[in-house]
């Protein structure tokens, strides 16, 4: 037999967790499936599927909690081209094996909508920064590229995503 050496807050998750499973299966059992909650049914559905270690597990509902706490964050960059750059956290989407993240990036006193996905492992996939919910793409890195005539395009898109993974994503 192996043993195994859980924390405190680890062993409280577990059974938290493990006696809402348990809670949710009894009232199936007596009470039939139709009886659940919206709540209980995405409980027990993000348990069933949560592949982690238990103290990673989060409920549905605590996540939402968790997003909207976020909601308004700023992170400002540290980036001495970027300085002064601010990202203001507003929501996320949570996809199969990826997130949307979406934010106001303040330069300056302009406003850029930034929209930016990465995996499950935080890895930036891909961004885009305009200055319409539905505009250019290339929006902040053409007014980077005003800013700094001696940068290219791919030094400012280098800088973004630079700002993205490495300030941004490591803050949410």
């Amino acid at each position: 037999m192996k043993n195994i050496i859980l924390s405190q807050k680890q062993f409280h998750l577990i059974v938290e967790s493990q006696a809402e499973v348990d809670r949710i299966l009894d009232k199936i059992y007596n009470h039939g499936m139709d009886s659940l909650s919206i709540d209980e049914k995405n409980y027990l559905n993000a348990f069933s599927k949560h592949e982690g270690h238990a103290d990673d597990f989060i409920s549905p509902t605590d996540k939402i909690d968790q997003d909207y706490q976020k909601k308004g964050q700023k992170i400002t960059s540290e980036i001495s081209q970027l300085e002064g750059i601010e990202f203001i956290y507003e929501d996320s989407l949570e996809n199969e094996d990826s997130r949307q993240i979406a934010g106001d990036l303040i330069l300056d006193d302009r406003t850029f909508f930034l929209m930016f996905e990465v995996s499950d492992d935080d890895e930036l996939l891909g961004y885009s920064a305009s200055e319409d919910y539905m505009g250019s793409d290339d929006d902040l890195i053409e007014y980077i590229l005003e800013k700094f005539p001696n940068m290219t395009y791919e030094q400012a898109d280098g800088l973004l995503s630079y700002y993205i993974e490495n300030e941004i994503i490591p803050n949410l």
